[in-house]
Formats: C-alpha cells, sequence, structure tokens
C-alpha cells in the first residue's frame, strides 16, 4: 500500500509539473511592430519561373527597428525583420533632413526561404554593384517615428546568378535612438 501511495504521490507531482505552463524564452524576443511584404520576381538559377511573396510583420530584440541622429542633422534608420523559417529582411539607409522623401541605402540584405514537401528553396540578394536600388513612395513623421514606403532592388547579384527583381512595402514606427 505505501508503494501504491508513494507511486500516486510521484505520479501525481509529475502530472502537475509537467502540465505548468513554461515560459518561452524565444517568444518573448519577437517583436510585432510594422510589417513588410513584397514579391520575388524573375528566374530561378535552373532558369525556371520565379514568383514568390513574403511577408513580415515581426523583429527580434528591441534595438533592431530605430532611427537616430547623426551629426545632429542626417538621420540613420535600421529595420530587420525576421520571419520563423529564418528569413529576414534588413536595410539600413540615412536622409539628410527630417523632410527629404530620397533616403540613401547604406547595407540591404534579405534572404527567403521556403520549404515544400523535402525541397527547399532560398533565394537571397543584397546591396552590390550590380544590383539597383530604388526607393518610392517614401514617408517619414519626425514625431512618430512612422516610415513608410516602397525599396524595389533589381539585379544579378542574387543567389540564382539571374536577373531578378525584389519589391518590398514597408510601414512601420521606429523607436528614436539617444546617446
Amino acid at each position: 500500500m505505501k508503494k501504491k501511495s508513494l507511486f500516486l504521490l510521484v505520479a501525481s507531482a509529475f502530472l502537475l509539473i509537467s502540465s505548468c505552463k513554461k515560459d518561452d524564452k524565444d517568444a518573448n524576443l519577437f517583436i510585432e511592430n510594422g510589417s513588410v511584404t513584397g514579391t520575388i520576381g524573375g528566374q530561378k538559377s535552373d532558369g525556371s519561373v520565379l514568383n514568390e511573396t513574403f511577408a513580415f510583420n515581426k523583429y527580434m530584440g528591441y534595438t533592431e527597428q530605430q532611427y537616430y541622429y547623426l551629426d545632429g542633422a542626417t538621420y540613420v534608420f535600421l529595420m530587420d525583420f525576421s520571419a520563423d523559417d529564418g528569413s529576414y529582411w534588413n536595410i539600413k539607409f540615412s536622409l539628410p533632413n527630417a523632410l527629404s522623401t530620397n533616403p540613401n541605402l547604406v547595407s540591404f540584405g534579405f534572404d527567403y526561404f521556403k520549404r515544400t514537401g523535402n525541397s527547399l528553396f532560398e533565394f537571397n540578394i543584397s546591396q552590390q554593384a550590380t544590383n539597383t536600388p530604388t526607393f518610392s513612395g517614401f514617408t517619414f513623421d519626425s514625431t512618430t517615428g512612422r516610415v513608410k514606403g516602397k525599396l524595389s532592388i533589381i539585379g544579378a547579384g542574387n543567389s540564382a546568378n539571374k536577373t531578378d527583381t525584389v519589391k518590398s512595402n514597408f510601414d512601420i514606427t521606429l523607436a528614436k535612438r539617444t546617446f
């Protein structure tokens, strides 16, 4: 009887502990604020049609979405979105002043993954001399930190080695970083 009672006590304790909600530390690192949506078009490395869409609305950490003043006049922006599958879209650009609608691209990186069954497709593109970035519809509200616009990058400096296009629409409210 004592063994049975001890067994039931241990089993009950195990069930109680295992049913408690565990803290998911990784989930707390992802923050939702704004979004980036877009398309990838052109050709894959094998010559087949490349026509994919993407959407990001999360980023990791508190310092990934920010803007700050450099030398009291130039605005520098950092935006970095991630997905659970390892895909990411990140950009760094500057403005000569808060009223400018013509950003200067400092750096850009995009890596896209898509799993279909046992197949994994990867596409990546970054700022290179062979790729041409174009901003359009750009707005920045320095009172709220909201940044909106479109970024298109066309070029063969990508993982497919074909002239492909990535079109992105972004809308996010950035934190103002002070030093």
